[in-house]
């Protein structure tokens, strides 16, 4: 069993949907092995539209706090509210281009 920060417990909470995931190679691993842990943290929680964005972290290091790899990783949590947002964010707002689609596909559903 994994043990770690949970998804925090907030009202209104009707599903949870994955987001983003992100990881980051800082230092290469020892190839004569080392022993390795993972520490992880809830960064943070911000409202976003009808709902919570949470921003989880985490880092894999050796007995001597030197750290080999960084996982960000985010999950929208469907309906939650009656909370304050804290904590850091990693997510970044991206504009679309202004040019036409690259490509366009469309499907017919009966």
């Amino acid at each position: 069993m994994q043990d770690g920060p949970q998804t925090p417990a907030l009202p209104g909470i009707k599903a949870g949907l994955d987001g983003e995931r992100y990881i980051e190679k800082v230092n290469d691993l020892d190839p004569d092995g080392a022993t390795l842990k993972l520490r992880s943290r809830v960064a943070g929680v911000h409202k976003k539209g009808k709902g919570a964005s949470v921003s989880m972290e985490a880092f894999l290091e050796d007995d001597q706090g030197k750290v080999f790899y960084i996982m960000r990783s985010s999950s929208f949590l469907v309906g939650a509210n009656d909370f304050e947002d804290s904590g850091e964010s990693f997510s970044k707002s991206v504009k679309p281009p202004t040019r036409p689609a690259d490509k366009v596909e469309e499907m017919f559903v009966p």
